[in-house]
C-alpha cells in the first residue's frame, strides 16, 4: 500500500509541478471567459470531457462501494458495467487529451511543445490524486 502511495505521490508531484508552471488552468480560464467561436468551443470541449473522465474513474473507483459488485478490471469485457465504461473512459481519455492539446496550441500562448507538455502534466495530476482513493481489497 505504501509503495502505491508512493507511485500515485510521484505523478501528483510531477503532474502538480508541469501544471503550475506552464499555467494551463490560467490559460482554460481565459479562454473559457475570452474566447469566441471555434475557440470557445474547443475551450469547452476539452474541459467536459477533461470532467468526464474524471467522473468515470471515479465512478469505477467507487463501484465496489455503491453497487456491491466487486468487478475484476483484467476481464472487463464480462462485466456488464465494465464493458460498457471502458470504452467511453478510454475514448474520452484521447479525445480530451487531444483537444486539450489542440485548444492550447492554436488559442494560447503555450505554443505546440508546451501545451503537449502541459496537458500530459494536468491528465498526470488528476490520474495521480484519483489513484490515492483507497478500493476495497479482493
Amino acid at each position: 500500500m505504501v509503495e502505491h502511495t508512493r507511485k500515485q505521490l510521484k505523478y501528483v508531484a510531477t503532474g502538480g509541478m508541469i501544471t503550475w508552471f506552464t499555467a494551463v488552468f490560467s490559460q482554460l480560464r481565459e479562454l473559457l471567459r475570452d474566447a469566441k467561436g471555434s475557440a470557445r468551443v474547443f475551450t469547452s470541449l476539452s474541459v467536459l470531457l477533461g470532467i468526464t473522465t474524471i467522473l468515470l474513474f471515479l465512478y469505477l473507483v467507487f463501484l465496489p462501494r455503491v453497487r456491491g459488485v466487486n468487478p475484476n478490471y483484467s476481464s472487463w469485457r464480462d462485466s456488464p458495467e465494465l464493458a460498457v465504461v471502458i470504452p467511453i473512459l478510454t475514448t474520452s481519455i484521447v479525445v480530451g487529451w487531444s483537444s486539450l492539446v489542440f485548444t492550447l496550441s492554436t488559442w494560447s500562448s503555450l505554443g505546440t511543445i508546451w501545451s503537449i507538455v502541459g496537458s500530459g502534466g494536468l491528465y498526470a495530476l488528476c490520474f495521480g490524486l484519483i489513484g490515492l482513493i483507497p478500493v476495497p481489497d479482493r
